[in-house]
């Protein structure tokens, strides 16, 4: 399952955005971020291969349903909250809870017992990622559903690097005003996990992937023109959050069956390696080069290619059939 919009990192820039280095500096913040993104992608990959083992074929598109919107219930708990507990305990606390949150994780983890690695994985530990490639290229529905996860996520990525910019500078708004909006998008976002599966599979994974990346395009849109549409701009930033993230959400888990049904069991751990390099490893890349052209061009400019990402994402989909099988 990729990554959803609205989960730790949107919070935190979220923050880091409402209150500029005001208690920590900028490399220190970096490097927690950094910290924090290379944890996310060890546990996500981790995740990958457990559920396919502790959950029946047939019951994983709802397995991954139902934590796609317990995380994102918790994460819009915590963005609601988030500002009310800063007043309350200050920095120290929050950075004491939010530690306490993540041993708390540890700790509910330990009792969750993981099959036994393969052998097959024991004896070629420094072969594992490069026949994870060998293994995830030669498969075209997993190659077309990578491809098209990974500009989807460039584009959340410059979406996160622009819209505060554009919303918070170039709009006017509050700090408040635009964590209000963030957890708008997180509602949407957990509805969309909870309709997957059903829409999925009603649907078809090929015809649902395709619907939600062009009606994407007309979600950022929503951005781009706020401007000009009629009515307040706020209404109209609400509505591009929500959607968007309830069709990213919706594309996300509806896809995150195909790698276990179509993967062995012993090649889970390194397939799934290989394919979060791509999905993950785009995502500070768009954010880097967002932001340095953002900079120069504006963030209407970059909202529109923010667009044009989404709208690129159905092509690898387009280009295969097979996809047609999934459901």
């Amino acid at each position: 399952m990729e990554p959803l919009p609205c989960g730790l990192a949107g919070h935190a820039q979220r923050f880091t955005d409402a209150r500029p280095a005001q208690t920590l500096s900028g490399p220190v913040l970096l490097l927690a971020a950094g910290i924090i993104g290379i944890a996310d992608v060890v546990f996500t990959t981790a995740e990958t291969t457990v559920i396919p083992a502790l959950v029946p074929k047939k019951r994983l598109k709802h397995a991954y349903s139902r934590l796609a919107v317990t995380s994102q219930s918790a994460s819009a708990a915590a963005a609601g909250t988030g500002s009310l507990a800063l007043g309350f305990l200050g920095m120290p606390g929050m950075i004491t809870l939010a530690v306490t949150s993540y041993v708390s994780s540890l700790l509910s983890q330990l009792g969750i017992r993981a099959p036994a690695q393969p052998e097959t994985m024991q004896i070629r530990p420094k072969a594992r990622l490069r026949d994870g490639f060998v293994a995830f290229w030669e498969i075209p529905a997993l190659r077309a559903l990578t491809t098209s996860a990974a500009l989807t996520n460039a584009g959340v990525m410059l979406g996160n690097t622009i819209l505060p910019v554009f919303i918070l500078s170039d709009l006017g708004f509050s700090p408040a005003i635009y964590a209000a909006l963030g957890v708008i998008s997180t509602i949407g976002a957990i509805i969309g996990a909870g309709l997957a599966p059903r829409l999925s599979g009603h649907n078809g994974l090929r015809r649902l992937r395709i619907a939600c990346a062009l009606v994407a395009v007309s979600a950022v849109l929503l951005a781009v023109f706020c401007q000009r549409l009629p009515g307040p701009e706020l209404i109209w930033l609400a509505i591009q959050g929500f959607s968007w993230n309830l069709l990213v959400s919706i594309s996300a888990v509806s896809g995150a069956e195909v790698l276990p049904k179509t993967i062995s069991q012993e090649q889970l751990a390194s397939v799934a390696a290989s394919q979060r390099t791509i999905t993950l490893g785009i995502m500070p890349i768009s954010a880097l080069i967002g932001g340095a052209l953002g900079t120069v061009a504006g963030s209407v400019p970059m909202l529109v290619v923010w667009a044009e990402l989404a709208g690129l994402a159905t092509l690898p989909i387009l280009a295969k059939r097979s996809l047609e099988d999934y459901r």
